[in-house]
This record gives C-alpha cells, sequence and structure tokens, in this order.
C-alpha cells in the first residue's frame, strides 16, 4: 500500500469525509472554471453556499475546512487561488460557516498587476493568504 493511501486511511473519519468532499469540490470547480464562464460559476458558487441549511454533515473547524482545501488543491491539477477559494467557499457553506470569498488586485514591482483569490471568515484570511496588500475588487458573500 502506498504512503499516500495509508496516510488518508490513518486519518479520522471525520477529517477523510472533509478531505473528499473538498477534493470533489476543488475538482469541479477547477472543471467549471475551464468550462463555465466565471460569471456563471460565480452566481453559482454564491447560490450554492449560500444554502447551508440543506448539508450539515457535523462539526468542523475553520482549520480543518482549510487544511482539507489546501491538502485537496495538491492533488487537482491546475488548481489555483481562485479555485481554491472558490471550493472552499462551497465547503465553508457545507459546514454552515459563514464566509467571503474576495479576489483583488496589486500592481506588482515590474509594473504588472497581479491577482489573487482569497477566503476570509470572521475578519481572518482562511484560504489563500494574499502575499502583499491587495486591492479587493469583487467580494462573493
Amino acid at each position: 500500500m502506498s504512503n499516500l493511501i495509508r496516510k488518508f486511511l490513518d486519518l479520522p473519519p471525520s477529517r477523510r469525509n472533509i478531505l473528499i468532499r473538498a477534493l470533489l469540490l476543488e475538482g469541479s470547480v477547477r472543471a467549471g472554471l475551464s468550462l463555465l464562464p466565471f460569471p456563471v460559476l460565480r452566481r453559482l458558487v454564491g447560490r450554492l453556499s449560500a444554502n447551508t441549511d440543506v448539508d450539515r454533515p457535523g462539526s468542523a473547524s475553520n482549520d480543518d475546512l482549510a487544511w482539507a482545501i489546501e491538502t485537496a488543491s495538491r492533488f487537482v491539477p491546475r488548481s489555483t487561488c481562485l479555485s481554491r477559494a472558490m471550493a472552499a467557499k462551497l465547503l465553508f457553506g457545507i459546514y454552515g460557516h459563514s464566509s467571503l470569498l474576495k479576489i483583488g488586485v496589486l500592481k506588482g514591482e515590474d509594473g504588472r498587476v497581479l491577482a489573487h483569490a482569497w477566503l476570509e471568515s470572521r475578519g481572518k484570511v482562511i484560504v489563500g493568504g494574499p502575499d502583499g496588500e491587495y486591492t479587493p475588487l469583487l467580494t462573493l458573500e
């Protein structure tokens, strides 16, 4: 048995469940970013993450959810800060946690405009902490 599978099986069942959900969400969002216009995917994520009363599979901390998204992103090809933040927004909604998805820009040292997406909960960056002072352009509640 590979070391990776052994590590997965050694996780407590609650963390395994969260990780499986995160993998499915991250993969789905990544595919959605490739196949759908961004405004359509943004509305879909906003609608789905707002419906938090549908499925509350148990308690999970912000740290557990962030860990699952960051771990899942290592196994999803072409994962980006945007796909991670959108998947995290959905995962947080599933577990009944409020969050804000933010997309911002920053002028780099070479003059190029850089974009970044991250997720905040209770005023704290949870997923995708920006390296620098990004000016938020879009916030998805």
